[in-house]
């Protein structure tokens, strides 16, 4: 009778914490998955971008987190600072919502509620007159357990 008095006595203590650390594991499993995910959707948006003729790639950063002010989401975010003195035309025809560093700043309000920033080109007067960023987003694979969404 005791031995199962003992073994209720554990079940019942056990099987919470048993509960309580897999949730723990999985709140913080999932930061460390959004994490791995973001390197190969950085690669697969520069695979996969076609910039017109003139255009080139000078920088990248990425990042994950809540990309909106509001909502409980957590994406993977990449942008793109693209230098286009020739083919300036044909990169706003191609990326219509473009961010336009000069006129602009060489930063989004995503990079900056993520606090990205760009360490190229120089801030001197002038220097980012034909810089663009473009900025690619998609939901992180464990969105709905990773706490920097909430």
């Amino acid at each position: 009778m005791k031995r199962v008095l003992k073994g209720i006595g554990c079940a019942v203590i056990g099987l919470p914490a048993a509960l309580l650390a897999g949730l723990i594991a999985l709140f913080l499993g999932a930061v460390v998955v959004d994490e791995l995910a973001l390197p190969g959707y950085r690669q697969g948006v520069l695979d996969s971008l076609s910039l017109p003729a003139g255009a080139h790639v000078v920088e990248t950063v990425s990042g994950c987190g809540n990309t909106g002010p509001t909502g409980n989401h957590t994406e993977l975010y990449v942008a793109v600072l693209v230098s286009a003195e020739e083919g300036a035309d044909a990169l706003r025809r191609q990326f219509p919502y473009l961010h336009d560093a000069a006129k602009e700043g060489l930063s989004t309000d995503v990079m900056d509620r993520l606090g990205l920033a760009f360490t190229e080109p120089s801030t001197a007067t002038g220097a980012q007159k034909d810089y663009y960023i473009l900025e690619f987003a998609k939901e992180a694979p464990l969105s709905d357990f990773d706490l920097r969404g909430h």
